[in-house]
């Protein structure tokens, strides 16, 4: 506390230092000081000079020592004694030499006519209180103010009334930043001398700082609290400064911006609106705009995002963060073309350039900032994966990957917060951006496999085997990748009797195309062959598919879960078309200690079509169970490989029969 408060302390030194001058005439009338230091001994040569009849000396001493303390009285007397003396000895010398008369003189005439010398200077009594108060007043001199206290103390025990030697102390612990202390010295010293008001009032004043004070050493607090993360300490503490001074509009603001951090919306907002009522600043709109928004309330957050750009004066990143906020990207990205133009943005970071491009979506801007800045050396850490899906979005891979590799370097290294699921998720974009080729196995019994081009309905309770392998030759693209594939399956069992083996062979080679960033739509186009029988025929497909849960998370040991699927296919030359759909609806549970176990027990509904079959659509519906091992990782990537084997029964609901029974498809993605 001692020193968090010597800045307090030193201004309220300034305040006393300044009353201690206007009473120093008081102080002088009841006790005065004692010549000292250069003073004494002007004044002592002073007073010599005079007694030896040298009065233009003793002048001239005399009335230096009177500038250096003029409030000695004696030193006043001195120089009128000396100018009167200088005076008489003008006089004297202008008279005529009488002739000498050898009389003898009475014994009582005066040797000579000279002015009478006054009493010598005495040395400074050796008084104890004295000389404790003078090592003060030297020990403050020099800014060795524990010394000062010190000497204070023993000038104060030794002579408790005298008011300067309290004042002297109170200086000292002030300047030592000892608020409290110099407040019980201020006491004292009401007590020991009396006041006229002064006094009392200084101590009012400092007692006002040592509130300010503490309050401050609070905010001080909550704000390296903030810093380092800790969100909820910040607020406590940020509560407390608030309590000693209430309106103080930084500690409100940091308050409201602790408790928004902290998760705590309800009281943020709350004090939000306390701090806009005291002072309605467009940026305490903007917070609590943010804070009504996490608490779901849009329309409320929208009225404070136009309240604050109506009164204007906000950054302006944040004025167009507030435009596309409220959904005025047009508005928002012209705002940002006029801020280069004029250049309003000369003073902004290139991080925050960075920012302002990602949002009105301009990646290759916000890329080209984000790396400007990271050549300087001042891209944070923080703002590497940010860096990165800039990069993802330009089809920058190789960038993407070094920055997501940054990434989790420093947060392996703990120089990054990153939660195990954003840690976890940055692995999965490195395996994802990262991929070139795979192979997809499946083995299904009754079941059929999306993407393979089966027709449902032709061959009932059978067991089939089909493989497929791909390749991307222009790399992830952004999630709009291409790939070519090669594919082939054939049945290795049927219950019907059916043909088996290689007379059921049938390959494929083709490309597709999934256009769409954020929605898993794939067409493609393939040539089908079939080696021993069948058909040679072109095949166009369009698959769908989505749901969530579907990866493995680090951060929960269950979540629910659903997985759909939908499959449209057309066989150019014959006419057949086809249909899948499935959904899945459960809950995973990591299971194992590896922790890459996931079991899925879920309902499901499936329904397909056929063109060419008897019965041309089924539909049926019932639980089933999966079980996934994830493996193939590495520091640098999640999982990127699978083996999932589920099992179903369903119920026939409508349709054809092959709707009903069990249903068991095994895959391997690598």
């Amino acid at each position: 506390m001692k020193t968090t408060l010597t800045k307090t302390g030193t201004a309220v030194l300034g305040l006393l230092a300044l009353a201690s001058l206007a009473s120093a005439a008081h102080a002088q009338q009841t006790l005065p000081l004692p010549l000292t230091g250069p003073a004494w001994v002007l004044a002592d040569d002073a007073y010599k000079a005079f007694a030896r009849g040298d009065y233009a000396e003793a002048l001239e001493k005399a009335t230096e020592a009177l500038r250096q303390r003029p409030d000695v009285v004696r030193l006043r007397d001195l120089i009128s004694q000396a100018k009167a003396a200088q005076k008489r000895a003008a006089v004297q010398a202008s008279r005529p030499v009488p002739a000498i008369r050898p009389a003898r003189r009475p014994a009582s005439e005066p040797q000579s006519l000279t002015a009478s010398a006054p009493a010598p200077l005495p040395a400074p009594a050796p008084d104890p209180a004295y000389v404790a108060a003078d090592a003060g007043y030297k020990a403050y001199g020099r800014a060795d103010y524990t010394a000062a206290v010190t000497a204070a103390q023993d000038a104060v025990r030794l002579a408790p009334q005298n008011r300067d030697y309290r004042l002297l102390l109170v200086n000292a612990l002030l300047a030592a930043g000892r608020l409290a202390d110099a407040d019980e010295a201020l006491t004292g010293a009401i007590t020991a001398t009396g006041d006229d008001g002064r006094l009392l009032a200084q101590q009012t004043a400092l007692r006002q700082r040592m509130v300010e004070a503490q309050s401050w050493a609070l905010g001080a607090a909550a704000y390296k609290d903030f810093e380092r993360g800790d969100f909820s300490g910040a607020a406590d503490k940020a509560r407390q400064a608030l309590q000693l001074t209430p309106d103080n509009r930084d500690y409100q603001a940091l308050l409201v911006r602790s408790l928004y951090r902290a998760g705590q919306y309800a009281e943020a907002e709350q004090r939000a609106g306390v701090a806009i009522a005291g002072a309605p600043a467009a940026p305490l709109y903007v917070q609590r705009g943010l804070i009504r928004q996490r608490m779901g309330q849009e329309a409320l957050a929208r009225q404070d995002f136009e309240a604050a750009l109506q009164r204007g004066g906000l950054p302006i990143a944040t004025e167009i963060g507030l435009l596309l906020d409220l959904g005025r990207k047009a508005e928002a990205k012209q705002r940002l073309d006029e801020s280069r133009a004029d250049g309003s943005l000369a003073g902004l970071a290139e991080a925050d350039r960075g920012y302002l491009a990602v949002r009105v979506g301009e990646d290759e801007q916000a890329l080209a900032a984000f790396n400007r800045a990271d050549a300087s050396g001042k891209l944070a850490n923080t703002a590497w994966r940010d860096a990165a899906f800039a990069a993802v979005r330009t089809g920058q891979d190789a960038q993407a990957i070094g920055y997501f590799k940054r990434s989790i370097d420093d947060a392996g290294a703990q120089k990054l917060p990153l939660t195990p699921q954003q840690l976890f998720e940055t692995r999965r974009a490195v395996a994802e951006v990262s991929r070139e080729a795979g192979v997809i196995a499946s083995l299904s019994y009754r079941g059929a496999v999306s993407g393979q081009g089966l027709t449902p309905g032709t061959a009932t309770d059978s067991l089939q085997a089909g493989t497929e392998a791909y390749w991307r030759p222009w790399g992830f693209s952004n999630g709009r990748y291409t790939e070519l594939f090669a594919r082939g399956f054939e049945t290795l069992y049927s219950k019907g009797g059916g043909a088996t083996g290689s007379k059921t062979l049938q390959t494929a080679l083709g490309i597709r195309h999934k256009p769409l960033t954020d929605v898993n739509l794939v067409a493609s186009i393939s040539r089908v062959f079939a080696p021993s029988s069948g058909r040679d025929d072109w095949l166009a497909q369009l698959g769908y598919s989505g749901g969530r849960g579907g990866d493995l998370r680090v951060d929960a040991p269950s979540w629910w879960t659903s997985r759909v699927s939908a499959e449209l296919g057309h066989y150019l030359s014959s006419g057949q078309s086809y249909g899948l759909a499935q959904a899945d609806l459960g809950k995973s549970f990591r299971v194992g200690q590896s922790g890459r176990w996931v079991a899925f027990p879920h309902v499901a509904l499936a329904a397909d079509y056929n063109s060419g079959a008897i019965a041309r659509s089924s539909v049926g519906v019932g639980p089933g169970i999966s079980a996934r091992y994830w493996f193939r990782e590495d520091v640098y990537n999640a999982p990127r490989s699978y083996v999932d084997v589920s099992l179903q029964y369903r119920w026939r609901v409508g349709g054809a029969a092959r709707a009903g029974g069990v249903f068991l498809i095994t895959t391997l993605s690598y």
